[in-house]
């Protein structure tokens, strides 16, 4: 299909998803000659279909990751009924709409920025690529199991090693992971780095699930809950961004499907760290200094 086809027809999604959000707002009836109760039960059903159809949209076109995102479980349930929902004020019926209006402007959100890449892959460069502003020299092309990064102290620098060889340290701006030109907040994908970095630190990367990350990412510059099924997007946006710092094609994350295990070694602020991070490597010297170049990693 060409590529003005597929815009096309993701836009007819995003046109749909949008009716969506607008029909769960509040539980107001957007629909001709129905009441509130109709609306509601019209709009659940509605939002299952459109994900579904967003689902083999991208499975259509070959984007299987872009398609897991559509997979996975969210706050909005698969089945519904009973009295509760009879009734437009009752709390299940407005916990159903608000649920359903967020996971739809998450979806939305997504979508959007699916087609951005989508339209600037003719000549505009993808705008995340001009915010690093580091470049980094390796003495091969990057293998990812010999990368180790380290947070230092307050989370907003991080010393990146190559086989125990101290290359640089560098700061969340300079990695490009902000948002915001005048202010340059921490985003989301800084959020779920700091997070990993803490569960990998302390032996607990099994439990680096959608679930826990959510709870565990922050950022300075979005206060708002995000859901489970919106990690995964993170997780993506995050991965790209480290192969264009890092610069290669090779995924930085291990294929699993319960949680987000990465191929790099990561470490979190010193106070958090353990002696003995990874099982098969050695114990850490964390109070040796050392230069760029040093055999040691600090």
């Amino acid at each position: 299909m060409k590529k003005d086809n597929l815009l096309e027809e993701l836009s007819k999604l995003i046109k749909r998803g949008g009716f969506i959000t607008r029909c769960a707002q509040g539980g107001f009836v957007h629909r001709e000659g129905q009441d509130g109760v109709d609306n509601m039960h019209e709009t659940f059903k509605d939002y299952h279909n459109w994900k579904m159809d967003t689902r083999d949209f991208f499975l259509k076109h070959n984007f299987e990751d872009e398609a897991d995102f559509f997979f996975e479980g969210d706050s909005v349930p698969m089945l519904k009924g009973g009295i509760e929902y009879s009734d437009i004020d009752s709390p299940e019926s407005k916990e159903l709409l608000k649920n359903i209006q967020e996971e739809a402007k998450e979806k939305l959100r997504f979508l959007r920025e699916f087609r951005g890449k989508m339209g600037n892959e003719t000549g505009k460069q993808d705008a995340r690529k001009n915010k690093a502003t580091i470049k980094l020299s390796f003495p091969e092309l990057v293998k990812w199991e010999r990368v180790m990064l380290k947070m230092k102290d307050g989370m907003r620098e991080i010393e990146i090693f190559y086989n125990k060889k101290h290359i640089k340290t560098a700061d969340y701006i300079e990695l490009g992971f902000f948002i915001g030109k005048k202010q340059q907040k921490q985003d989301r994908q800084w959020g779920f780095l700091s997070a990993l970095s803490v569960l990998a630190g302390t032996n607990h990367i099994e439990e680096a699930t959608p679930e826990k990350m959510r709870t565990m990412i922050t950022s300075t510059s979005d206060q708002k809950n995000i859901t489970a099924g919106s990690v995964h997007q993170i997780k993506s946006n995050l991965a790209k961004q480290l192969q264009m710092v890092f610069e290669t094609n090779d995924a930085p994350f291990h294929d699993r499907r319960d949680y987000y295990e990465p191929k790099f070694t990561i470490l979190p602020e010193p106070d958090l760290r353990r002696e003995e991070p990874y099982p098969q490597g050695g114990r850490l010297n964390e109070n040796r200094g050392y230069e760029d170049g040093d055999e040691e990693a600090r």
